[in-house]
C-alpha cells in the first residue's frame, strides 16, 4: 500500500536512513521486512535530495517561462504592423473611426475607412522563433531522463 511522503523522515544522525515520523525528534525506525521501498537515485547525495520533485522542478519552471516567452514573441513578431494615415485637418470622430478600423482589421481581416484615409501594412519585424522551441526541447528531455533514464523510449524524435 502505498503510504505518504509526510509520513517519513531522516534520521537526525544518518540522512540516509528512512524512518517514520514520531514525536521522538529521530522518528521510529521501520520494522525490518515490513516495508519495501524506492529510493529513486535520480540525483546523487542524500536521501532526501534524490527525489524526483528536486530534479524537475527547475526544468518544468523553465519550460513555462519560455512558453510564455514564445507567445509574447509570436505576438509581437509574428503579425505585420497596421498604420492608418488620416488626411490633415481630420476630426476627433473620423481619426477615431480609422482607429477603430486598424484594430478591427486583425480580428475580422477587414473594415472600412472613409476615402482619403489609407491604411499600410508593414513587414512583421524580423526574429527567430527556434531558442525559445530548443529551450522547450530541452527542458522536455531533461524531464523524460529523469522520468524515465532517457530519451528513445519517451519522445517520437528520438
Amino acid at each position: 500500500n502505498f503510504r505518504e511522503q509526510g509520513l517519513f523522515q531522516t534520521a537526525l544522525d544518518n540522512r540516509n536512513e528512512l524512518r517514520l515520523r514520531s514525536d521522538d525528534p529521530n522518528g521510529i525506525v521501520l520494522n525490518p521486512f515490513g516495508w519495501v521501498t524506492h529510493v529513486s537515485r535520480s540525483k546523487s547525495g542524500y536521501l532526501h535530495r534524490a527525489g524526483l520533485t528536486s530534479n524537475l522542478a527547475w526544468p518544468h519552471l523553465f519550460k513555462n517561462y519560455s512558453i510564455r516567452d514564445l507567445a509574447e514573441f509570436l505576438e509581437i513578431y509574428g503579425l505585420p504592423s497596421k498604420i492608418g494615415k488620416y488626411p490633415a485637418g481630420a476630426s476627433t470622430k473620423e481619426k477615431a473611426t480609422l482607429m477603430r478600423a486598424v484594430l478591427s482589421i486583425g480580428h475580422n481581416a477587414g473594415g472600412i475607412i472613409p476615402r482619403g484615409m489609407e491604411i499600410d501594412f508593414k513587414e512583421a519585424a524580423k526574429g527567430q522563433a527556434d531558442p525559445f522551441l530548443n529551450f522547450v526541447a530541452w527542458c522536455e528531455k531533461t524531464q523524460s531522463k529523469a522520468l524515465l533514464g532517457g530519451t528513445l523510449t519517451g519522445q517520437a524524435d528520438g
